[in-house]
């Protein structure tokens, strides 16, 4: 960005990441947006979490975090991911000169398509995104918030790698696990686990920010569990001595 700068007069950084659903983004995004914008990008965009979330304004820099959703259908379509909004930006060679966000509900029906919202809703809408502005500046709750989401993610796909090898079609996979969960007797596909976990997990970019957060959680559970006094009757394998980070 910094090369590009003196060449044109207007950067605008477009990022497709982080997990879905989150009402902030987690602690790395947040980190690298606000580094474009001090690199000298004018308009940062993010997308991909599928709900709208806050924005702030550095030096003349905008950083919008999450658009959320336009025409895309998403069950089930209720709170954050009913609605969203337009991003209304005026920007020149010093930056944005001004912006406005324009709320719009999405509808319920088979397309689920972006629909007016009515003026009481409106304001609504741009009362929520002024709430979840104020989450973008607040450090212990973004990290909060990224925690929370990470384990919620881990959760996930460990239930979807462990489902059983003998189910073949995702959805009955899913189904099974959502009305029996580990109840029954599971069959464990390890060439799936390697594919899933080993593989797709700590092996691709995509996923390693949530995974590294998921570390940290255990590092820290592990350091709380060393402070312990020791156990006389087990062993003490908790108070091996942690391999070096990366």
């Amino acid at each position: 960005i910094r090369e590009l700068r003196p060449q044109v007069d207007i950067v605008i950084v477009s990022v497709h990441a982080d997990l879905e659903f989150m009402p902030a983004p987690s602690v790395p995004r947040r980190t690298a947006f606000r580094s474009f914008a001090q690199a000298g990008a004018d308009l940062i965009l993010g997308h991909h979490p599928h709900v709208a979330q806050g924005c702030e304004r550095i030096g003349n820099s905008l950083v919008v975090y999450s658009l959320g959703n336009f025409v895309f259908p998403m069950r089930p379509n209720s709170g954050d991911r009913s609605w969203s909004f337009l991003l209304r930006a005026e920007l020149s060679k010093n930056g944005v000169e001004s912006f406005e966000r324009i709320p719009f509900a999405i509808g319920t029906g088979h397309n689920e398509r972006p629909v007016p919202c009515q003026t009481g809703d409106c304001d609504q809408k741009l009362a929520r995104l002024k709430q979840l502005d104020n989450i973008i500046s607040n450090d212990e709750e973004i990290a909060k918030i990224w925690r929370e989401k990470a384990l919620e993610k881990l959760e996930t796909e460990l239930k979807w790698a462990l489902l059983g090898a003998n189910q073949s079609a995702w959805k009955r996979r899913l189904t099974r696990l959502l009305v029996f969960g580990f109840s029954r007797k599971l069959v464990v596909d390890i060439e799936r686990i390697l594919d899933e976990i080993i593989g797709r997990w700590f092996l691709t970019a995509e996923n390693r920010a949530w995974i590294d957060e998921v570390i940290r959680i255990g590092e820290e559970r592990w350091d709380d569990r060393n402070a312990l006094p020791p156990d006389p009757l087990h062993r003490p394998h908790r108070q091996f001595q942690k391999r070096s980070k990366r």
